[in-house]
């Protein structure tokens, strides 16, 4: 037996290194399967092309009739909030939009000390993948960022002219400039092939409008700035829905 043991170990080592090398195989083939399936999967059904936005907003009241709602839209008019009206059977009135919750909380706050029935909702846009077949992929890419940056610039401008750092006829400038902006984006939209970038059209003609509206205010510029921050993400988060998009939702 002792004679023996050499061959039997020298066997076992040999069985041990083909082992072995089968296993490194088998890791390298598992590896390349995943990679080429990434890749045929990426070309086969899209690829992420935007991920989701919360939209934060302080309402004061929801009513079932319009005109009560209306009513307290105006009074949050004349004391500088939105008045803007969300729903449709059931409205809520709501005094301004936030990108982040807990801005939206302090005001939410601040508001139910002063006696108003106040509370946060919040709104969430699509995480969205383009399928392939709806082309222009890199162009979609590109316009769907923009609405968030529209928002994000009158977010910025809602801000500054709450603090007096810029004045109402450059706000009311710069929501002129967007709103050309929108136009190029529809214009160029609306030529791409694919049902999503018609789609992308309809969003940038929807938020053109909202911008004419506060382009055209000449007074309470402030309150209009608001409402138009509180429309622009309502209609960001309808108008990227997967639906409305023709798209994969990925979330």
């Amino acid at each position: 037996m002792q004679d023996n043991e050499p061959y039997v170990m020298t066997k076992k080592r040999t069985v041990r290194r083909i082992y072995k090398g089968r296993v490194i195989a088998f890791i390298v083939a598992v590896c390349l399967a995943v990679i080429l399936g990434a890749v045929w999967f990426s070309r086969s059904t899209g690829k992420m092309i935007a991920k989701a936005r919360e939209y934060s907003f302080v309402s004061v009241g929801k009513y079932a009739a319009l005109g009560e709602a209306s009513a307290k839209a105006a009074q949050l008019v004349d004391s500088g909030g939105a008045g803007y009206l969300y729903g449709k059977n059931e409205y809520k009135v709501v005094a301004s939009c936030y990108a982040q919750k807990s801005d939206a909380q302090q005001i939410c706050d601040r508001l139910t000390e002063k006696g108003e029935n106040a509370e946060v909702f919040t709104l969430k846009s699509s995480v969205l993948a383009v399928d392939r077949s709806d082309g222009d992929n890199a162009a979609i890419k590109r316009m769907l960022k923009l609405p968030y940056d529209i928002f994000d610039e009158l977010y910025g401008i809602s801000l500054k002219i709450d603090k007096n750092e810029i004045s109402q006829a450059a706000a009311v400038y710069a929501a002129r400039k967007m709103s050309a902006s929108c136009s190029e984006c529809f214009a160029e939209c609306n030529d791409l092939s694919g049902e999503a970038g018609k789609r992308l059209a309809f969003l940038f003609s929807a938020l053109a409008d909202t911008l004419d509206m506060l382009a055209d205010r000449k007074d309470n510029v402030p309150q209009a700035v608001k409402y138009a921050l509180c429309d622009t993400a309502v209609k960001i988060c309808e108008y990227t829905s997967d639906s409305l998009l023709n798209v994969k939702n990925m979330s």
